[in-house]
Protein backbone atom coordinates (compact mmCIF):
# COMPACT_ATOMS: atom_id res chain seq x y z
CA UNK A 1 0.00 0.00 0.00
CA UNK A 2 0.97 3.48 -0.91
CA UNK A 3 1.78 6.19 2.29
CA UNK A 4 2.19 9.68 -0.03
CA UNK A 5 -1.04 10.95 -0.64
CA UNK A 6 -1.68 13.88 -2.93
CA UNK A 7 -5.18 15.70 -3.62
CA UNK A 8 -6.40 17.42 -6.85
CA UNK A 9 -9.20 19.43 -6.45
CA UNK A 10 -11.41 20.33 -9.39
CA UNK A 11 -13.84 22.54 -8.74
CA UNK A 12 -14.63 25.93 -10.55
CA UNK A 13 -15.51 27.81 -6.54
CA UNK A 14 -12.30 28.93 -5.57
CA UNK A 15 -13.65 29.34 -1.93
CA UNK A 16 -14.78 25.47 -2.16
CA UNK A 17 -11.21 24.75 -2.97
CA UNK A 18 -10.14 26.42 -0.01
CA UNK A 19 -12.25 24.91 2.27
CA UNK A 20 -11.23 21.46 1.02
CA UNK A 21 -7.83 22.47 1.15
CA UNK A 22 -7.93 23.62 4.80
CA UNK A 23 -9.65 20.42 6.08
CA UNK A 24 -6.68 18.07 4.31
CA UNK A 25 -4.55 19.92 5.56
CA UNK A 26 -5.66 19.64 8.96
CA UNK A 27 -4.70 15.87 8.89
CA UNK A 28 -2.03 15.81 6.65
CA UNK A 29 0.08 18.97 6.53
CA UNK A 30 2.54 17.32 5.05
CA UNK A 31 0.50 16.58 2.07
CA UNK A 32 0.44 17.64 -1.36
CA UNK A 33 -3.01 19.71 -2.49
CA UNK A 34 -3.46 21.27 -5.78
CA UNK A 35 -6.51 22.69 -6.74
CA UNK A 36 -8.30 23.63 -10.43
CA UNK A 37 -11.09 25.89 -11.09
CA UNK A 38 -10.76 25.16 -14.76
CA UNK A 39 -11.25 21.23 -15.49
CA UNK A 40 -9.10 21.31 -18.53
CA UNK A 41 -6.33 22.34 -16.60
CA UNK A 42 -6.28 19.03 -14.43
CA UNK A 43 -6.54 16.62 -17.15
CA UNK A 44 -3.69 18.59 -18.56
CA UNK A 45 -1.81 18.35 -15.03
CA UNK A 46 -2.84 14.71 -15.19
CA UNK A 47 -1.42 13.79 -18.84
CA UNK A 48 1.88 15.67 -18.55
CA UNK A 49 2.30 14.27 -15.04
CA UNK A 50 1.41 11.00 -15.22
CA UNK A 51 1.27 9.13 -18.59
CA UNK A 52 4.87 8.65 -18.49
CA UNK A 53 6.21 8.12 -15.49
CA UNK A 54 5.85 6.01 -12.16
CA UNK A 55 3.96 6.91 -8.98
CA UNK A 56 4.63 5.68 -5.48
CA UNK A 57 2.04 8.25 -4.75
CA UNK A 58 -1.81 7.39 -4.10
CA UNK A 59 -3.69 10.49 -5.85
CA UNK A 60 -7.00 11.48 -4.64
CA UNK A 61 -9.43 13.38 -6.71
CA UNK A 62 -12.52 15.49 -5.59
CA UNK A 63 -14.43 16.16 -8.81
CA UNK A 64 -17.24 18.55 -8.81
CA UNK A 65 -19.91 18.22 -11.90
CA UNK A 66 -21.23 21.54 -12.42
CA UNK A 67 -18.85 23.42 -13.99
CA UNK A 68 -19.00 26.00 -16.94
CA UNK A 69 -16.13 25.50 -18.87
CA UNK A 70 -16.03 21.39 -18.81
CA UNK A 71 -18.25 19.16 -16.54
CA UNK A 72 -17.48 16.53 -13.93
CA UNK A 73 -19.09 14.38 -16.34
CA UNK A 74 -16.88 15.36 -19.77
CA UNK A 75 -13.56 15.15 -17.21
CA UNK A 76 -14.83 12.03 -16.00
CA UNK A 77 -15.31 10.76 -19.94
CA UNK A 78 -12.00 12.12 -20.71
CA UNK A 79 -10.33 10.43 -17.65
CA UNK A 80 -11.95 6.74 -18.76
CA UNK A 81 -9.69 6.79 -21.78
CA UNK A 82 -6.38 7.12 -19.31
CA UNK A 83 -4.03 4.61 -19.39
CA UNK A 84 -5.31 2.00 -16.20
CA UNK A 85 -1.66 2.28 -15.48
CA UNK A 86 -2.52 6.11 -13.98
CA UNK A 87 -6.20 4.83 -13.02
CA UNK A 88 -4.80 2.46 -10.63
CA UNK A 89 -2.84 5.16 -8.82
CA UNK A 90 -6.29 7.68 -8.44
CA UNK A 91 -9.14 7.51 -6.58
CA UNK A 92 -12.19 9.66 -7.84
CA UNK A 93 -14.53 10.96 -5.45
CA UNK A 94 -17.37 13.66 -7.16
CA UNK A 95 -17.40 16.22 -4.96
CA UNK A 96 -21.05 18.47 -5.38
CA UNK A 97 -23.65 20.29 -3.98
CA UNK A 98 -26.01 18.55 -6.60
CA UNK A 99 -29.25 17.12 -4.75
CA UNK A 100 -30.17 15.19 -7.32
CA UNK A 101 -30.26 11.70 -7.18
CA UNK A 102 -29.89 10.82 -10.74
CA UNK A 103 -26.69 12.73 -10.35
CA UNK A 104 -25.65 9.96 -7.70
CA UNK A 105 -26.87 7.04 -10.14
CA UNK A 106 -24.87 8.79 -12.84
CA UNK A 107 -21.38 8.85 -11.03
CA UNK A 108 -21.68 4.94 -10.58
CA UNK A 109 -21.13 4.90 -14.68
CA UNK A 110 -17.57 5.83 -14.24
CA UNK A 111 -14.66 4.59 -11.96
CA UNK A 112 -15.70 7.10 -9.03
CA UNK A 113 -15.37 5.89 -5.77
CA UNK A 114 -18.50 7.91 -3.86
CA UNK A 115 -20.41 10.51 -4.02
CA UNK A 116 -20.13 12.86 -1.56
CA UNK A 117 -21.84 16.36 -0.27
CA UNK A 118 -20.09 19.11 0.00
CA UNK A 119 -18.78 21.08 2.01
CA UNK A 120 -15.74 18.38 2.71
CA UNK A 121 -15.55 17.69 6.24
CA UNK A 122 -13.13 15.92 8.44
CA UNK A 123 -15.57 13.21 9.01
CA UNK A 124 -15.89 12.84 5.15
CA UNK A 125 -12.13 13.18 4.40
CA UNK A 126 -11.41 10.15 6.92
CA UNK A 127 -14.22 8.20 5.05
CA UNK A 128 -12.65 8.91 1.73
CA UNK A 129 -9.57 7.59 2.67
CA UNK A 130 -10.82 4.32 4.37
CA UNK A 131 -13.18 3.21 1.26
CA UNK A 132 -10.19 4.21 -1.21
CA UNK A 133 -8.04 1.85 1.50
CA UNK A 134 -10.68 -0.82 0.67
CA UNK A 135 -10.68 -0.55 -3.16
CA UNK A 136 -6.96 -0.34 -3.51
Amino acid sequence: MLNKKRFLIIDDDSFNNKICTIVIKSIYSDTEVISFTEPEKGLEYLKQNYLNSEHDINTFILLDINMPSMTGWEFLEEYENFKSEIIDHISIYILSSSVDQRDKEKSKEYSCIDFISKPLTIATLKKILELSYHNL
